[in-house]
């Protein structure tokens, strides 16, 4: 684990190397090689909690991020399971990436993203297809602190109201 990925900034960057859990071991892979292996434009890490609706073959699914995202619509996306969740590079901490997994990714292909959405005023549209416990602007917030509160360096829920939500609206891909 020495190897420091590039800072997330926002939008996002993808990192250059990704932990993958493979049987019982953690490796160390070039993210590109992932990309090139699956035929895709980025990683969507979905935490294990929210990922049954991926690995049940969801159809549709609709994913929310904090503020903005790089996906982008008509491109390809490997949906892939955190196992344990990594935190960003603040001014008191190094980067630590996620563990992810493969085991039941699935290709899906965006249809919609948008970015910097208010929350309080998100039409219940946006949680037709949302996966996990979000299904309204409420929950979303909890869900939003959940995943990015400590890891963006102790980010409070005034922080995730002002950045907003990105969407992304993905469908399954015929494989």
């Amino acid at each position: 684990m020495s190897e420091t990925l590039a800072t997330a900034t926002v939008p996002p960057t993808p990192p250059r190397m990704v932990f993958l859990l493979e049987g019982e071991k953690e490796v160390l892979v070039p993210y590109e090689e992932v990309l090139k292996r699956y035929g895709v434009a980025c990683l969507i890490r979905i935490p294990k909690a929210e990922f049954a609706a991926v690995a049940d073959g969801q159809p549709v699914i609709g994913h929310f991020n904090l503020g903005a995202t790089i996906h982008r619509a008509g491109s390809n996306y490997l949906l892939v399971t955190i196992i344990r969740h990594g935190t960003y590079k603040t001014a008191h901490s190094e980067e630590r990436p996620p563990l992810l997994s493969l085991v039941g990714a699935r290709v899906m292909k965006c249809t919609l993203a948008e970015h910097n959405l208010p929350i309080d005023t998100l039409s219940p549209k946006y949680f037709e297809h949302s996966i996990g416990t979000i299904t309204d602007p409420e929950s979303l917030k909890k869900v939003l602190m959940e995943r990015y509160g400590a890891s963006k360096g102790g980010l409070t829920m005034a922080d995730i109201e002002a950045k907003g939500a990105a969407f992304t609206l993905l469908e399954a891909v015929e494989e």
